[in-house]
Formats: structure tokens, sequence, C-alpha cells
């Protein structure tokens, strides 16, 4: 699946790293940046954002 991006834990810290190959597009890096939050998206009939605290865990 090309939208499939993969998170580790690594010596204690998450990082989320980038799909290096799409067979596609050549805009895909294999890049690792520190994970600092996530957003889950759906679609609505209306615009709406929730701001969570710190502590909701998915």
């Amino acid at each position: 699946m090309e939208n499939e991006k993969d998170i580790r834990i690594e010596n204690g810290k998450v990082y989320a790293y980038g799909s290096a190959w799409s067979g596609k597009k050549h805009c895909y890096k294999n890049e690792k940046y520190p994970l600092v939050g996530i957003v889950r998206l759906s679609q609505a009939p209306f615009n709406k954002i929730k701001m969570n605290s710190p502590t909701v865990t998915v």
C-alpha cells in the first residue's frame, strides 16, 4: 500500500520512517524523524478540530 509508513521505537524513542519505494512517484525518501504526535483524519460533512490531552492514546 502506497500510504504505509513505519513507526519504530529505538533506544526508548519513537521514530517515524518514510517509505523509500512507491513504484509510481519519485518523491519518497527513506528518512526518519522523531515522532512528536499522531493525527487521525476522517471524512465528515463538516470541519472540526478537537485537541486531546497528551495522555490520550489510540
